[in-house]
């Protein structure tokens, strides 16, 4: 049997580069377009799944890789050396909320839903890997209730190829400053869990008579209303904690109604996206859904307090609603207690934990403080104001969060583009490092054949 004729370089060269017209952008005169299967060398041969019932019994510590990365540990291995994975198929390949792209080094096992491929003649696989992830990959994908990236397809893959030593800045480059984003990002995912603790702690003075408003001359709400009397009062002996002198402890079943309409409300399954009306229940969201249905707004003053008997959350409501079903409970204090200051109070109560079970019986037998009534208007706009700055605060480190987040993209799309600031024009041109991979591939082939 006759062997195959080889293909001379210059038509291995023809199939890799990419013609002018096809090129996605324009890149510096010494670097090159070139197909992915044309330059990387493809071990998927090598893949082997094992289901999870399998895996059970050759349970190790070399990784398993999938098309998301390590899902398991087994105690032998299909590859080893340095890998660009790439998924082959789901649906992150549209979604992209977590990489496509990543490295294994070491020994590993590779399963079929994962793409293999190395790097020749020096080719460091970090800049592939980061390549990978720095571009859409809508036009190689087929499927859309099973995405998946065939094998035929990858190949097709454009890819920028610099020179050796370029892509070897660039890699090294990304990675340092990827290291500097990540950090930042760590550093505001602390300043994002101080806001729950500064909140807290102003909330804790706030009823302790600690915020520096308090006027000792005022007289308490015993004294300047006819809601509650002696009797009321919880003796001193039982009180939680010391509170200032003009100050009372009083339980919250003395001074708060519950004013739900167990007739004016809508269950879930009726809920729209849209409509006249919010419906606010007892959800972590404000506003749960939407209805048209005018007979169920809520008719009472406003403002009202809502507490879930369920699920605990507390929510503010000083605007037309209807109220959601089973679970949700309005509120209302009397005159003694200005409504924003009992608000801020409940935020703080320390209920028992009881799941999914009812919480309201706890809450009725709450002893709660309660300051004059000018101090609880002093204490409310000052919480007001303080968690007003501590929203911006917040506001602020979101918005630095995001274009931290873009500020990777960035990064990538200049990188592949050689406006890195790494690019030196004087490297060898990478049409050199093509054939040296080309005929690596070449012989690679040859081998296989005889």
């Amino acid at each position: 049997m006759s062997k195959k004729k080889q293909k001379s370089m210059e038509e291995l060269l023809e199939e890799a580069l990419v013609p002018e017209e096809e090129q996605p952008y324009q890149v510096p005169e010494n670097w090159v377009w070139v197909r992915l299967g044309n330059y990387l060398e493809n071990h998927n041969g090598a893949r082997v799944p094992v289901s999870a019932k399998d895996r059970e019994k050759m349970k190790g510590n070399i990784p398993y890789y999938g098309a998301s990365g390590v899902i398991d540990y087994v105690n032998d291995w299909t590859h080893n050396g340095k890998f660009v994975l790439i998924a082959e198929d789901g649906a992150n390949l549209i979604s992209r909320s977590k990489p496509i792209s990543f490295l294994a080094e070491g020994k590993i096992w590779v399963n079929n839903h994962a793409h293999i491929l190395k790097g020749k003649c020096g080719t460091p696989e970090e800049y592939v890997c980061y390549y990978i992830n720095s571009i859409s990959l809508h036009n190689y994908v087929t499927g859309t209730a099973q995405p998946k990236l065939t094998q035929k397809n990858l190949n097709k893959i454009q890819i920028p190829v610099a020179p050796l030593d370029e892509q070897k800045r660039i890699a090294e480059k990304i990675e340092r400053l990827f290291a500097k984003i990540d950090e930042a990002k760590r550093l505001i995912e602390e300043v994002k869990e101080s806001f729950e603790l500064r909140q807290s702690a102003i909330l804790d003075k706030v009823f302790k008579g600690q915020l520096g408003t308090n006027d000792p001359n005022e007289k308490s709400i015993l004294e300047t209303s006819n809601d509650i009397k002696e009797k009321d009062l919880i003796p001193k002996e039982e009180q939680p904690y010391e509170i200032p002198e003009n100050w009372v402890w009083v339980l919250f079943k003395k001074v708060v109604r519950n004013i739900t309409n167990g007739k004016k409300q809508i269950p879930q399954k009726h809920y729209q996206e849209s409509g006249m009306l919010p419906v606010v229940d007892q959800g972590q969201k404000l506003i749960s859904g939407y209805t048209d249905n005018l007979e169920l707004r809520f008719s009472g003053e406003l403002p009202v307090i809502i507490f879930g008997d369920h699920t605990k959350c507390i929510k503010w409501v000083d605007f037309d609603f209807v109220q959601g079903a089973d679970g949700t409970k309005i509120l209302k204090p009397l005159e003694l207690i200005y409504p924003k200051y009992l608000y801020y109070l409940l935020k703080v109560v320390n209920l028992p934990d009881k799941g999914y079970s009812r919480h309201f019986k706890y809450l009725k037998d709450t002893p709660l403080p309660i300051a004059p009534l000018s101090e609880q208007k002093r204490i409310a706009e000052k919480v007001d104001s303080l968690l007003s700055k501590l929203e911006t605060e917040k506001e602020m480190v979101l918005e630095v969060e995001q274009k931290l987040g873009l500020l990777k993209q960035s990064i990538l799309n200049k990188a592949f583009r050689g406006e890195l600031g790494t690019n030196n024009p004087t490297d060898e041109h990478a049409i050199e490092l093509l054939k040296e991979v080309l005929k690596s591939k070449k012989s690679f082939m040859y081998e296989l054949i005889q």
